[in-house]
């Protein structure tokens, strides 16, 4: 799997010298010309600079975190809600403990400071906006990733349209391997990561999510069994009637757990089957 690297040092150089700005002259009634004949405005942009490069860095480093165990797309609801813990909570509370050293620094109380009644509640709002800003990142960067993948490894075909004469670009190494798509046994999802597998056994890691080689190849020859498995008609060995209307797909090579194909989804895979005498 390809991840968002998040480069964006410009923005958090910029961002942070201009949220200082606003935060120390939000409520002053004297003018900017006047701020910066004064020391103090100076000694309080460059601790207000700090706090929110930091801020922003951790946020940041928070998104690289959990989009390697969490991903959006494929655990929505736990990313969700880690993320206004781990992006939104978490930097608020740091906020306020790097806005008492400031203060102490300084030989000021930050309880006896205007902090918490006027500038906390705007850094906790930009704070919401800097998630915001690293969600819209995130899926404009898939998006991106996934035109680059299906320019760089497309199912390509000779000079038919027949399955037997096309083949699937594939990753080893530093090298591209053309995989017929007549040897491929299914594509599988372990762990943060995408695979092929072969007839013979080969594995092979494939950038493109599932969801995506599900729309890429034919719908009469792989069915998607589940989140985590797309099987090729071939590879499918036989199949066992579980409880509540589950079925256990049995394929060959044969996969390390069971694939349990869904009541949703047990209908439509009968369907996809019928007629290939060899699955029963």
């Amino acid at each position: 799997m390809v991840y968002v690297r998040y480069n964006d040092l410009w923005f958090r150089i910029i961002v942070p010298v201009l949220v200082a700005h606003f935060i120390v002259m939000y409520g002053e009634e004297i003018s900017l010309f006047e701020a910066v004949l004064t020391q103090i405005y100076y000694v309080a942009m460059t601790g207000s600079i700090l706090i929110a490069f930091l801020l922003i860095s951790f946020v940041r480093w928070v998104y690289l975190k959990l989009d390697r165990k969490f991903d959006w797309r494929a655990k929505p609801l736990e990313r969700a809600a880690l993320q206004v813990l781990l992006g939104w909570v978490a930097p608020g509370l740091l906020a306020f403990l790097l806005a008492y050293v400031y203060f102490a620094i300084r030989g000021l109380r930050i309880l006896k400071t205007y902090y918490l009644r006027f500038d906390y509640p705007i850094i906790l709002v930009l704070l919401l906006l800097l998630n915001l800003y690293y969600l819209a990142y995130y899926f404009f960067a898939q998006m991106k990733i996934a035109e680059r993948a299906v320019a760089n490894t497309p199912v390509v075909t000779t000079e038919s349209d027949d399955l037997p004469q096309q083949s699937f670009m594939v990753n080893q190494g530093v090298k591209s391997i053309p995989v017929p798509i007549v040897d491929i046994a299914y594509f599988f999802r372990e762990g943060d990561y995408n695979f092929l597998r072969t007839f013979s056994g080969d594995d092979y890691t494939v950038i493109q999510p599932l969801d995506e080689l599900e729309q890429l190849f034919p719908e009469k020859d792989f069915f998607r069994a589940n989140r985590q498995m797309l099987v090729s008609r071939k590879a499918c060995k036989h199949f066992e009637n579980l409880p509540y209307n589950k079925l256990e797909l049995v394929t060959e090579p044969k996969y390390k757990i069971p694939i349990v194909i869904s009541q949703k989804k047990s209908r439509s895979f009968r369907e996809w089957i019928d007629g290939n005498n060899s699955v029963k």
